[in-house]
């Protein structure tokens, strides 16, 4: 199902919409290609980071879906930090469908981004992101209907721009606490923080 195609459902079904409203590199990931990859059973130097940003998936069609991360190392100067990204079909991660390595580093920001394909079409899918043993918050993301079927509904949660001083906006964690939600749509451009009398 493409994107023009999926509008034009959503004229067609129910969508609940809790609404927040406040102030007024574009490519995946690198691959590891099996050339680059340590030789089985050899050590390999783990970097130490966090997963500051948690995750985020989006732009879902009928079998993909773009996942993505940004990693914190504790170390400024890494150059280069292999990712593991798995996708299972339940969210203990007890029927993995894919599994893949990936590269980032300082020119990406360490962001990991990826257009997980291979998926079926209107199915929940639970994702995350290691390195070594450190592992990101679980992720979970739903494709889209096959081309010319329908979902029977659609629950959008929609916010828009924030200013984080003037508020906690504990509403995102209610969204993010929901499991009955299709679709998150941000419309604003920003989270705008501000230190004190700004």
């Amino acid at each position: 199902m493409n994107r023009r195609h999926f509008l034009r459902a959503m004229s067609t079904v129910s969508i609940a919409v809790p609404i927040l409203t406040a102030c007024g590199s574009n490519g995946n990931s690198k691959r590891v290609p099996e050339s680059s990859k340590p030789p089985a059973g050899s050590p390999v130097a783990v970097p130490a980071v966090s997963f500051a940003h948690g995750v985020a998936s989006g732009d879902p069609l009928d079998d993909r879906v773009i996942l993505w991360t940004r990693l914190t190392p504790d170390e400024a100067s890494i150059e280069s930090i292999h990712v593991l990204c798995e996708v299972a079909e339940d969210p203990a991660f007890e029927h993995i469908v894919l599994a893949e390595n990936l590269i980032t580093g300082p020119e990406r920001d360490y962001t990991v981004k990826i257009d997980a394909a291979g998926l079926m079409s209107e199915r929940h899918y639970w994702y995350r992101f290691s390195v070594g043993p450190r592992q990101s918050p679980v992720g979970r993301a739903l494709t889209l209907p096959m081309p010319g079927q329908y979902a029977k509904h659609l629950r959008f949660a929609v916010c828009s721009c924030s200013s984080y001083p003037h508020g906690y906006f504990s509403v995102y964690r209610m969204i993010a606490n929901r499991t009955d939600l299709d679709f998150v749509l941000h419309l604003g451009d920003y989270i705008y923080e501000y230190g004190e009398g700004e």
